[in-house]
This record gives structure tokens, sequence and C-alpha cells, in this order.
């Protein structure tokens, strides 16, 4: 079982998040490894993880995508304007 304030920081993240992001909320490598272990989230990404069984939104999808790029990256181009409804 994750613990409840990461299940809150996931449910406002789209239920993504980085490693360090849940290195910085206090999760042990121990910690993660089990919840990798016992289905709880999945890598989809390295240096990502998710909720496993949540289905992704565009945000999420985006996020996940954008993690996995680096702390310099950012979402753009159509992704971005569907993000911000100017495209469908």
């Amino acid at each position: 079982m994750v613990r409840p304030d990461v299940l809150r920081f996931l449910a406002a993240h789209h239920w993504v998040a980085s490693v360090e992001q849940l290195r910085d909320l206090g999760m042990t490598k121990s910690a993660l490894a089990h919840a990798r272990r016992t289905g709880t989230v999945t890598s989809p990404a390295q240096g990502v993880v998710a909720l496993t069984g949540a289905q992704l939104s565009l945000e999420g999808r985006a996020l996940l995508a954008q993690l996995a790029a680096g702390r310099e990256a950012f979402v753009s181009g159509p992704t971005a304007g569907a993000l911000h409804g100017l495209r469908d």
C-alpha cells in the first residue's frame, strides 16, 4: 500500500510522478521497489512512475513525457494547444 500522502500527490499530478518527486516526499528506494514489485505502481519511463490501473488523461500522458525528458523539458506544439483548450 502506498502512503496516503503519496496517493494525494499522485492524484494531484494526474497519477504520475518522478522518482525524484517521490524521494522528496520521503519515499525510500526500498519502498518504491516494494510498490513496483507488488504492482501498486508501474514505471512507464525511466525515472517516472504511474499508479497501476490509472487511466492517464492527456494531462497525465503529457506530464509523464515531460518528467521523462528531464528538468529542462516542456510540453509544446499541438499537445500544449490541446492542454490549453486551443485544439481538440
